[in-house]
């Protein structure tokens, strides 16, 4: 009703303002006294459509005949009149067709946009789930191949064993890849910052990429600044960041190569560039390099390949850091250089500098697993006793809070998707429980805890570890005192002993195994 009442608004305006015109001005009197009033029917029809555009043609007849045209204030209604009233209504007809046709463009424009931003929805969705059921698998074989490197094999067996951890972790990554390249088209990427030594960035970096670089015999040099050099940063994903550009160097570059990695301040801000003797970039493609889902030639990258997500990710990292990256190549077959600029942190931000972690040393726990997947449970139960945890399995909700009452864990490593009474719920009886042992709570799942799939925070838990688990990550927390995971401290305090798997009725429970 109101955009109505608006047309015609509109279309009495036009005309009440092109008839002032006319009068106030003798030349377009004179010489065009129409013209302007063909300009306030077509404004009229465009703005308001036929109805208005009809009311502003009346209008526009009446003014020109009683206003404008000799002799003034009579009316003398003629052929002319009547060829002007029908030049006025098909001036209205056409610019309503035309305005017709615009916003019928314009709403299938708008239910493509939709469509695509729903398709894209999707796609995200997609991802997320892709990755949560491809890391399903992952544990168990991650678990399971972190649990035989603890025992003498044959060679044969090591070989064996050294390609299925490379290949996992190449999987994972490429997961992982799947995984960032989702949250960051949604902006979901979160840092965590605090001030971080940039020194041991590069180190876990380095760590990280060594096994390629070993494997394909490059020559890594590495140029540090002799003082310390601090960034208010996360530290996972300035790792991440480094850990990518030096693995596109090593991925891109022919064995036998040099890769350098040089670390040098420049007033209040830290310069990091990563050089590669590789296969270049084509002056074409540098301007395209930091885009999604975009990839150089890879003819001649020995078949590793990836699905260009890195250095988008890596600019999205560096960008939401404060900083800024760039790439340099001279060409094909004439390396390539990526230049990092990162703002260093204040005074003020130094003297809050949090306490580093713990250390690596793993007391013996008593650890409860409750995960519905044979095999992650089984592999990594296999895991944990190797390290010299007391383990007990359960395969959902309900074995779960019977077990915690005969088992008193130290620590619960609970699936969130279980079947029946899920994790979370699980997690809320727990804590609802009287007593002042209460274990510490850790979510499995194959979601990120930022919002990739999880239906809200997980407040139940005290602490959250991403599937296919990280050895490291878990020997790290099983570390912590319970009072720094947000659990209470038992009063027997830690045990180390005789790994048990006890049966609860279910295959997966049924055997006995001696923790070494």
């Amino acid at each position: 009703m109101k955009s109505t009442v608006l047309g015609y608004g509109i279309g009495t305006s036009a005309v009440a303002v092109a008839l002032l015109a006319t009068l106030a001005v003798p030349p377009i009197r004179a010489e065009s006294p129409t013209a302007l009033f063909l300009v306030a029917v077509m404004v009229a029809s465009w703005h308001g459509g036929l109805g208005p555009g009809l009311l502003a043609t009346a209008l526009s007849a009446w003014a020109i005949d009683y206003f404008v045209m000799p002799p003034a204030f009579a009316m003398a209604f003629g052929l002319g009149d009547l060829t002007r009233v029908a030049v006025f209504v098909l001036v209205a007809l056409l610019i309503n067709s035309m305005n017709a046709r615009r916003r019928s463009l314009e709403e299938a424009l708008r239910q493509r946009a939709d469509g695509l931003a729903e398709a894209d929805r999707r796609k995200d969705e997609f991802l997320a789930m892709l990755a949560h059921e491809l890391r399903n698998p992952l544990a168990p074989i991650r678990s399971a191949v972190h649990a035989l490197g603890h025992r003498d094999d044959d060679p044969a067996v090591t070989r064996a064993r050294d390609v299925v951890e490379r290949q996992v972790r190449h999987m994972t990554r490429l997961v992982d890849d799947l995984l960032d390249a989702s949250r960051m088209t949604r902006g979901r990427i979160a840092l965590r910052k605090e001030v971080v030594d940039l020194a041991t960035c590069v180190a876990h970096a380095v760590e990280t990429v060594r096994p390629l670089i070993d494997a394909r015999g490059h020559e890594l040099s590495l140029s540090l600044p002799s003082e310390a050099v601090r960034l208010s940063a996360d530290p996972t994903r300035l790792e991440q960041v480094l850990a990518n550009l030096l693995h596109n160097a090593a991925k891109y570059t022919e064995p036998g190569g040099r890769i350098t990695m040089a670390v040098e301040r420049d007033g209040e801000a830290v310069v990091l560039r990563v050089l590669d003797t590789g296969i270049g970039i084509a002056p074409e493609m540098l301007p395209r390099i930091f885009d999604l889902f975009v990839q150089a030639d890879r003819t001649r990258d020995g078949g590793l390949g990836g699905l260009g997500v890195g250095l988008s990710l890596v600019r999205n990292l560096v960008e939401q850091h404060g900083g800024t990256i760039r790439g340099l190549s001279a060409g094909p077959g004439r390396g390539s250089e990526f230049v990092v600029r990162l703002p260093m942190t204040s005074e003020e931000e130094r003297a809050e500098e949090s306490p580093g972690p713990p250390g690596r040393g793993v007391p013996g726990r008593r650890v409860l697993v409750v995960e519905d997947h044979v095999d992650s449970a089984r592999s990594l139960a296999q895991l944990l006793a190797s390290w010299g945890h007391e383990v007990r399995l359960a395969r959902d909700g309900h074995e779960a809070l019977a077990a915690v009452d005969g088992f008193r864990p130290e620590v619960v490593l609970l699936d969130i998707g279980l079947p029946g009474m899920d994790g979370r719920e699980v997690a809320r009886r727990l804590r609802e429980r009287p007593g002042e042992d209460r274990p510490v709570l850790v979510a499995l799942s194959g979601y990120a805890p930022d919002g990739d799939g999880l239906r809200g925070r997980c407040d139940e838990f005290d602490r959250h570890l991403v599937k296919p688990v990280e050895p490291d990550a878990l020997r790290e927390l099983l570390a912590l005192p319970p009072s720094a995971c947000g659990g209470r401290a038992h009063k027997d305090g830690p045990t180390i002993g005789r790994t048990t798997w006890r049966s609860t009725g279910h295959p997966m429970t049924e055997t006995e195994h001696s923790s070494s």
